[in-house]
């Protein structure tokens, strides 16, 4: 299924491509959502695979719905939030947390068409009538007359959230302001949803105090297709332009940033994987994500701003992501101690780098930290004997990213160790793979 969706949608920088960065720049141009890929997109990840209808969760796995968004996602991360990607990733994890398959009434009005929003900021308190809502939520979606996943905080401070129907709220106690263009993410729009002493409707699902679950990472593992858009835009850029006589990408300091955002993408990549780690990816993918494409922006100078020609797809890919880590997002599960499995052996010369990290793991300013260099290791271990992946470089690389999140400070990477994550880099730029971990050539 994962196939098919990707050639029906192709390769995200083609021509001819169906989602092909002319059409979607001319359309964002237009203040208009690019709806050629639409249909395409019901057809291969309808709504109702995300809806679970059984103790075995929605009908396509969780892996596999992440492959299928990040497809999405490197094309254009407005398709994905229009399809309500977001809110329903959003309604999946709080099921899956909570241990209960949605209502009746919630699978009628989702496979009716309805979509899911997600927003925040309420307040929930008791009453001897039952919990009541209060505050502001600001609810980003295409319709907001469907399903809510919002985060609420209770009057004895804990943290939580809520899938609610918006259609069966009390009119006297609710208000929903007027719609708001946003700066990104055209077809979606923001609007306020007021509460004031709102009971809740009979079929809400409640998870207080938040949970968190696997599926809490499938948001953000689907976002990390835009980063891979966004560092294919630059290398090619990279590669083409020549200054002092030699193209930007042999300049050391640029190649340096363009391996150093590909291994900030595997660690991603890594860190989503780890089923027992949703919050440390909730909690640290977003911000890897942003960082990234900050850097990028740098090399490719004042073009980062273009909006039309061969690297214009670039800043609305940016864009687009930031509005969406902005405001499409469920913050993550206060993130315990993480018991990572750094025991794991490794070669003699990256002994001094793992002991960085010893002992990081209990401290929950580091423990998210900790648990992407654990992951790393365990992707290295799982690929040992294999190209690349089974290679120390990249391993080597990623650690010393990361050490520097911890305020430290290793030595840099040998220069020839740099150049072979290169040579891989353009390896997959060449071959037209995805810079993930699945390294999957695009088939459209």
């Amino acid at each position: 299924m994962n196939a098919r969706l990707d050639e029906a949608l192709g390769d995200p920088l083609a021509p001819g491509a169906l989602l092909n960065p002319a059409a979607v720049l001319a359309a964002d141009e237009r203040h208009e959502p690019f709806t050629a890929a639409d249909a395409v997109l019901r057809a291969h990840l309808p709504l109702d695979a995300f809806i679970p209808r059984s103790g075995d969760g929605p009908p396509i796995p969780p892996g596999r719905l992440m492959e299928m968004g990040r497809s999405v996602f490197r094309h254009d991360a407005g398709l994905a939030a229009r399809h309500g990607i977001p809110g329903l990733a959003a309604a999946l994890d709080l099921w899956t947390a909570v241990g209960t398959l949605p209502s009746s009434g919630h699978v009628e009005r989702l496979l009716a068409g309805a979509t899911v929003v997600v927003g925040g900021g309420t307040y929930l308190h008791g009453s001897s009538t039952g919990p009541l809502l209060s505050g502001e939520a600001r609810l980003l979606g295409t319709a907001h007359d469907g399903l809510a996943v919002l985060s609420v905080r209770t009057e004895e401070g804990l943290r939580g959230r809520l899938l609610m129907d918006l259609a069966r709220l009390d009119p006297g106690r609710s208000s929903l302001g007027p719609e708001q263009e946003l700066s990104g993410l055209r077809g979606c729009t923001l609007r306020k949803l007021t509460f004031q002493d709102c009971p809740l409707p009979a079929d809400t699902t409640l998870d207080v105090p938040l949970r968190g679950a696997f599926t809490q990472a499938l948001l953000p593992a689907m976002a990390i297709g835009t980063l891979d858009t966004q560092l294919r835009v630059v290398l090619r850029f990279a590669r083409e332009r020549v200054i002092y006589g030699r193209p930007v990408a042999e300049i050391p300091h640029s190649r340096s940033l363009l391996v150093n955002v590909f291994l900030d993408l595997l660690i991603c990549d890594c860190l989503t994987g780890m089923a027992t780690e949703p919050a440390s990816t909730a909690e640290l993918v977003p911000a890897l994500l942003r960082n990234a494409g900050n850097e990028l922006s740098m090399l490719l100078g004042a073009r980062s701003y273009l909006r039309e020609g061969d690297y214009g797809i670039f800043q609305k890919h940016r864009r687009d992501l930031s509005v969406l880590l902005a405001l499409g997002f469920i913050p993550p599960a206060p993130a315990h101690p993480v018991h990572t499995i750094l025991d794991l052996p490794v070669p003699e010369q990256l002994e001094s780098l793992r002991t960085l990290f010893k002992g990081m793991d209990s401290d929950k300013r580091y423990g998210a930290v900790t648990a992407a260099a654990a992951a790393c290791l365990t992707v290295w271990h799982t690929h040992r004997g294999e190209p690349f992946l089974g290679e120390t470089d990249w391993l080597a690389g990623a650690w010393r990213r990361l050490a520097t999140r911890l305020g430290r400070h290793p030595r840099p990477l040998a220069d020839e160790a740099r150049d072979r994550i290169f040579a891989e880099l353009i390896r997959r730029a060449d071959h037209r793979e995805t810079f993930d971990l699945a390294g999957r050539p695009f088939t459209g």
